[in-house]
């Protein structure tokens, strides 16, 4: 990313980068919205995967041991 000789680790590097980050959020939000395919985009299967891991993490805490992930 150009932060356009900000200094690092500097506010000004922070509002450039937030700005940045929330204007290529939102393209990716309205492109996804309209059915267009955004690379490096979570899907809704990795969202159930993830949450597949989070229920095996869960189950091992309440059993005391390792618990199978599908």
């Amino acid at each position: 990313m150009d932060t356009r000789g900000t200094q690092p680790g500097s506010f000004e590097e922070l509002m450039l980068v937030h700005r940045t980050g929330s204007a290529r959020q939102a393209a990716d939000m309205i492109a996804a919205f309209a059915g267009r395919d955004v690379p490096g985009l979570p899907t809704i299967g990795d969202g159930h995967r993830g949450q597949q891991v989070l229920d095996a993490t869960a189950r091992a805490a309440r059993e005391g041991g390792w618990s199978p992930c599908p």
